[in-house]
């Protein structure tokens, strides 16, 4: 039963997100581009590594067998954190609200974001949904997305961060300099000053 829940839990916060990304597109600023960097990593190419990952749980490829007892720790402790993935991400796209875009971009009238989550961690969104997959490895037992993950989607998220940092560096100088000094780029640093 508490796997059931888990599941749930899990669909409803994918739809959650979907509904939020949806929104962003939708609010997204399409005049008034300043300055735009292309990159492979956007909206269409994280989907599709969503879409791998799932079809790796559906035929349970590398699928760790375990106790029930087991699974069921395992399925809270993914489900925890894709909640709360699901929370910040959410939360972090309310707070973006038209400086989000699927490419990376300067609008000519972009504000340099600093307050809610941004206040700790410069890239929520790509952390979150990196903590989100975590989180999916985790409930389905599953050591290949955890892998995956790790070595695919981490480290090309990292690479788009920095590509944003770069551009939110040229547009903004020493402001956002001194915020990328207060601030971690995925992970909150405790630097907060």
């Amino acid at each position: 039963m508490t796997i059931l829940v888990c599941n749930i839990l899990c669909a409803v916060c994918l739809w959650f997100l979907l509904c939020a990304i949806a929104i962003n597109f939708y609010l997204a600023k399409r005049n008034g581009i300043q300055k735009e960097k292309k990159s492979v990593v956007e909206t269409g190419s994280m989907l599709l590594f969503f879409v791998l990952m799932v079809a790796i749980v559906l035929f349970k490829l590398f699928a760790f067998e375990a106790s029930a007892s087991v699974r069921t720790v395992f399925a809270v402790i993914g489900t925890i954190v894709i909640l709360f993935g699901t929370a910040v991400n959410i939360g972090g796209r309310l707070y973006l609200k038209g400086n989000w875009g699927n490419q990376i971009r300067i609008y000519k009238d972009h504000t340099l974001v600093t307050n809610g989550i941004y206040r700790y961690v410069r890239h929520p969104l790509y952390a979150s949904t990196i903590a989100m997959i975590y989180g999916f490895s985790f409930l389905y037992v599953n050591p290949l997305v955890f892998l995956l993950n790790s070595v695919f989607f981490l480290p090309f998220m990292i690479y788009r961060a920095k590509q944003e940092d770069t551009l939110l560096s040229e547009a903004f100088g020493e402001q956002f300099e001194a915020y990328r000094k207060k601030t971690g780029m995925l992970i909150y640093t405790g630097r907060r000053k």
